[in-house]
């Protein structure tokens, strides 16, 4: 009866992952706004995690425990999750930038580097604990898991709730829901993970919230009415000073889209602003990331929509 459940809870996981991914390229082809990348990035390092750390250390004691030592196996194991937490890591970071820019707030450097350095100094501490209480291993990385998961929603769900630092167009009842609902999954991810160890069907019951928690994001974007009146790509109202803002574009980083748009190669952007090579290179770059554009074709068919 497990393994036939497993099985199923393994295709749904698949499903729930396409449908997530699927809708949060939609939303950024549609928006192609920055908060819409952010959020396919998300649920790209999000599902990653999920079928690597998680579906794969099913599969690992699945199949392998017939056949290795189980000190063996506690190591694999616990290789597996070290090799698994820095997507989780990554993750969590990009569902707060996301948030961040929804909300049109900058992202400074120095929250990431806090950041980063917060989430891999316990993910340090978590690991040399783990080699010398290797029978704790696990019970470690669920509360690390816990610990860093609950901090990051309540994070996320805050910036959410709080106004943006500049008038938007998006239905604040309904987006005060989905900051609700990102608390609602982080609690009942961590009191199901909390029981991992006491059944298997509480073990795939996780499986489940996790892979669901993070597909209902992109579909209430999408479906819920929280971004009817967002700046969709080609809508005829928006200028090009909005677009700028929205996508938080510096002042060079705009005179670089003009000279893009007159049809001028890097080399004479770098010539007409008087700039090096390298530096075009890189601010055209950072362009195509802020925006959610692939190419220069892409960014200046959008500036002739808004222009």
């Amino acid at each position: 009866m497990l393994n036939a459940l497993s099985y199923i809870i393994f295709a749904l996981s698949i499903g729930l992952t396409f449908l997530g991914l699927i809708t949060s390229d939609r939303l950024r082809k549609e928006y192609q706004n920055s908060f819409t990348s952010a959020l396919l990035y998300f649920q790209i390092f999000a599902y990653t995690f999920g079928f690597y750390a998680i579906w794969g250390q099913v599969f690992v004691s699945k199949w392998l425990a017939e056949y290795l030592p189980a000190n063996i196996m506690l190591r694999l194991i616990t290789c597996q999750a070290i090799i698994g937490l820095p997507f989780m890591i990554l993750s969590w970071y990009m569902m707060i930038r996301f948030a961040l820019k929804l909300q049109m707030h900058k992202i400074g450097r120095a929250f990431t580097l806090a950041y980063m350095a917060v989430a891999g100094a316990g993910l340090a501490l978590v690991i040399i604990l783990a080699f010398d209480f290797q029978d704790e291993s696990r019970q470690l990385y669920i509360f690390y898991y816990i610990i860093l998961g609950m901090s990051c929603h309540i994070l996320t769900a805050v910036i959410l709730y709080t106004r943006p630092v500049s008038k938007t167009r998006i239905n604040r009842k309904k987006l005060n829901l989905l900051a609700s609902l990102v608390i609602l999954s982080a609690v009942v991810q961590s009191s199901v993970l909390y029981f991992f160890e006491i059944s298997g069907y509480i073990a795939l019951g996780f499986v489940i919230v996790y892979f669901s928690c993070y597909a209902f994001i992109p579909l209430i974007l999408r479906y819920h009415g929280i971004l009817t009146s967002y700046i969709k790509t080609g809508d005829e109202e928006v200028n090009f000073d909005e677009f700028c803002r929205l996508n938080e574009i510096s002042q060079r980083e705009k005179e670089i889209i003009m000279e893009l748009y007159k049809g001028k190669t890097n080399r004479e952007i770098a010539d007409s602003l008087f700039i090096s090579l390298q530096t075009v290179k890189d601010h055209t770059h950072r362009i195509y990331i802020k925006t959610g554009m692939r190419n220069r074709v892409e960014l200046v068919n959008r500036i002739r929509n808004i222009s």
